[in-house]
């Protein structure tokens, strides 16, 4: 039995941000289509490996916006301290890269440089896990 693939997110509509143009544009995996200012990141399906203590804290799951970094129009970023999540397509694979209370990274993986659905590759602290990245549509 694999992880269940957390339910769709059906974001308000967002103003257009710089154009990224690794996946959006003519051609591009995400079509001829603005930018938007922020996504939605959704992690799910962690679990506390087996060297899991408490200190580690507990898994990311749930949903966070992701803003637009002002300088690179590919990296989009939540940053709420203690917690840290950076959805970056500005190497040549999609990465999701987090951070808990305690600064560790724990989730970070990809599979192209515009992937959606982005697989957790470490299995230090926590194990498992996913994250779907849900791009709202542009609005006024």
């Amino acid at each position: 039995m694999g992880t269940p693939i957390s339910p769709p997110i059906d974001p308000d509509p967002v103003p257009a941000g710089d154009l990224c143009v690794k996946c959006w544009g003519i051609g591009k995996e995400f079509g001829d289509i603005d930018t938007p200012s922020s996504v939605i990141a959704t992690i799910f399906g962690m679990e506390k490996a087996s060297n899991w203590i408490a200190a580690y804290g507990e898994p990311l799951d749930g949903d966070y916006t992701l803003e637009q970094d002002i300088i690179y129009p590919c990296l989009f970023r939540f940053t709420d301290s203690p917690t840290g999540i950076h959805w970056s397509n500005e190497s040549l694979y999609s990465t999701i890269f987090a951070t808990n209370a305690e600064g560790y990274s724990c989730f970070s993986g990809g599979t192209d440089q515009c992937s959606l659905l982005i697989l957790n590759t470490l299995d230090n602290r926590f194990t498992g896990g996913s994250c779907l990245i849900t791009i709202p549509e542009i609005g006024e």
